[in-house]
């Protein structure tokens, strides 16, 4: 058993497992990341993995899976974050695995989207 799967079984872990990226809802998994970043302890969102099961079933489009969570999380967090996101092949499935370390600069949040504002100038 490597230390993924370890962290998969294991309870004592921050963690939230997700069957597939969700590119209509990134709200779900951005939320988590924010969550751990404003924690105390090390989480884990892992993608390719079945929550109540936690059946290993591997993340479909992995490349375009993964340019999609980098990107959210780079663009939604608020400040920024930089986590560890790797993928993984366990079972000969692969998993995308995003190590979320307590920051330093909370609160983080799920920013919805960013609104461009061009405030009026007075001309004189």
């Amino acid at each position: 058993m490597n230390d993924i799967e370890k962290i998969i079984t294991d309870e004592k872990y921050n963690l939230e497992l997700k069957e597939q990226v969700s590119f209509e809802e990134p709200k779900k998994y951005l939320k988590a990341v924010s969550s751990f970043a404003n924690g105390y302890d090390i989480g884990y969102v892992i993608f390719g993995v079945e929550d109540g099961t936690k059946r290993i079933v591997g993340v479909k489009d992995i490349k375009k899976s993964y340019e999609e969570v980098a990107n959210r999380i780079k663009t939604r967090i608020d400040p920024s974050i930089i986590p560890t996101i790797d993928i993984v092949n366990i079972q000969g499935k692969d998993l995308i695995v995003v190590k979320v370390i307590p920051g330093q600069h909370t609160p983080y949040y799920y920013a919805v989207s960013y609104t461009h504002l061009t405030l009026p100038t007075n001309s004189r």
